[in-house]
């Protein structure tokens, strides 16, 4: 059996992001995406809590906050600029000690159909300590995955 491209049905389209200039790609791409199948838009940052055990709750609280604040400059960003004009979309920042975890809530949840996210490109040393939160994705998720890496197309061809 062969599918073709006709044949998807992608009615919600998660990109897990932390809001940096690497991840603006895959937003770019999931925007596309999203905007050609009519599927609603979910944009999540997770604090994982991991880094912040020894800082203490008061430096967690103040890295959710960031991010929160990220968040809201990146939709008042998508807003202004049309790219969520007719757009079904939430963005939600959500505190939590593995990231994997959390995304995987938010999937089942909103009976995601696709998840977008960006990869930072990392190898060795840096890859083995801080780990790859976009290896994890698209080894666990149980719907099709689509990463980013820093080398990809500005703009995705979805839709032209």
């Amino acid at each position: 059996m062969s599918i073709v491209a006709e044949d998807l049905q992608v009615k919600s389209v998660l990109v897990a992001t932390d809001f940096s200039v690497t991840s603006q790609k895959a937003i770019r791409h999931a925007v596309a995406i999203a905007r050609h199948y009519g599927a609603k838009l979910y944009l999540e940052n997770v604090v994982s809590s991991v880094g912040f055990t020894l800082a203490g709750p008061d430096a967690m609280n103040a890295a959710t906050e960031a991010a929160r604040r990220d968040g809201r400059h990146l939709e008042s960003e998508l807003v202004q600029s049309g790219a969520l004009k007719d757009l079904r979309h939430e963005i939600a920042v959500r505190q939590g000690g593995d990231v994997w975890r959390e995304l995987n809530k938010l999937i089942r949840q909103d009976e995601v159909d696709l998840v977008v996210t960006g990869t930072h490109g990392r190898r060795g040393v840096s890859k083995m300590l801080l780990g790859s939160v976009a290896e994890q994705i698209f080894r666990r998720a149980d719907c099709p995955v689509l990463t980013v890496g820093p080398s990809s197309y500005q703009e995705s061809a979805i839709g032209n």
